[in-house]
């Protein structure tokens, strides 16, 4: 990132919606505090205010003159003046008290003064005046940095998030930030988008709350359960749910209307605080006992996952616990869109917002 531009110009970026990877073992409200820290000490440390910035530009204007010209106090260059020797007259150097004769240079003559050896010596700060001077100028602006203060802070910067993950799942996460990013993201929740999870379960035992770290319950055995009787329950559960999701969606499934809405895509909850509906559900690895299923549904949580695990298993005359959720996609946003913990500074957030808003623009709005 080219930091001589202002910081000003950064923040007004900050306008948007934030695809980030939530890492298991972290609270939402954690990462959010920790994208507000970042954001502020990346801003923070460009230039802020009007004096870093005029700072900034006389050092470039000084550093792009030529040094073989003289600079005024205005920051201009005059031309300098070429010294031409036609016929030239060494001095006399017999008396150094003495005035010596003039230079002949065909243009102008130059004297040479002098030399005192009683003169008082120089100081340090009458030899070195433009740098005393610029250090003045240093030893100023930080004293206005200390009185001014840190120009950005964490609590500058309102981030919220949508649809949250628990502690010890990961996966996609969105979040918003600016009045932009706060319309785009109650867009995105009422257009009821599909979620795609991999929910991960282990047979023998089960837990309080369904979690390998709850309070556990009871063991049970599992050496009956395969693949194929994993394959005929998950069946069954995507046929019980598909029967909710025309009752959600306030449409009789024998009329016409159910038909034409079926056909047209994935039937939707007519509202947004809906309880859960399961599109589809399919075991896609099985190691007993720990399997693997993906999971396709609307309007669910963490919790109602880590349920679903346990009656299927339930149903398999056995007992499992839910030991990892992962999102993989919120509707159009993937995991390929998103940033994982390394990623998470300014200039990384500033593309990613300005991504996800063209991902808004073509496919949502179409």
């Amino acid at each position: 990132m080219i930091k001589f531009k202002p910081a000003p110009t950064y923040y007004r970026l900050l306008n948007g919606i934030i695809s980030v990877f939530k890492p298991e073992g972290e609270c939402t409200f954690k990462i959010v505090e920790k994208l507000q820290g970042k954001l502020s000490s990346d801003l923070n440390s460009m230039l802020c205010y009007n004096f870093d910035r005029d700072r900034a530009d006389e050092k470039f204007l000084g550093s792009s003159l030529s040094i073989n010209g003289s600079i005024d106090v205005t920051g201009l260059r005059k031309k300098s003046t070429p010294l031409t020797t036609e016929s030239t007259t060494l001095p006399n150097l017999s008396g150094l008290t003495s005035h010596t004769p003039p230079l002949n240079t065909g243009q102008q003559s130059l004297s040479v003064s002098p030399l005192n050896l009683n003169a008082p010596l120089l100081t340090r700060g009458q030899v070195t005046g433009v740098s005393n001077s610029e250090n003045t100028v240093q030893q100023t602006d930080n004293a206005l940095k200390l009185i001014y203060g840190q120009r950005y802070l964490s609590s500058d910067f309102k981030i919220s998030y949508l649809d949250n993950l628990s502690k010890h799942s990961s996966g996609v996460l969105l979040l918003s930030i600016g009045n932009l990013g706060r319309q785009s993201l109650e867009m995105i929740g009422e257009s009821k988008l599909l979620r795609v999870y991999h929910v991960k379960g282990r047979l023998g035992y089960c837990t309080q709350n369904f979690s390998p770290k709850g309070k556990f319950i009871e063991r049970a055995s599992f050496r009956h359960v395969s693949q194929a009787k994993i394959d005929k329950i998950c069946a069954m559960a995507q046929a019980a749910f598909s029967r909710e999701m025309y009752r959600y969606s306030g449409i009789s499934p024998d009329s016409q209307d159910a038909y034409e809405l079926a056909a047209a895509g994935i039937i939707r909850p007519a509202e947004r605080r809906t309880p859960p509906i399961v599109y589809g559900v399919k075991c896609i690895d099985f190691q007993p006992p720990d399997f693997t299923l993906e999971i396709h549904s609307i309007n669910e949580r963490c919790n109602f996952l880590n349920k679903l695990i346990h009656d299927m298993a339930v149903q398999l005359k056995s007992r499992a616990v839910c030991t990892g959720v992962r999102r993989l996609r919120y509707g159009y946003f993937g995991v390929d869109r998103t940033l994982v913990r390394s990623q998470w500074n300014l200039e990384n957030i500033i593309k990613n917002i300005e991504e996800n808003q063209n991902v808004i623009m073509s496919e949502m709005v179409d």
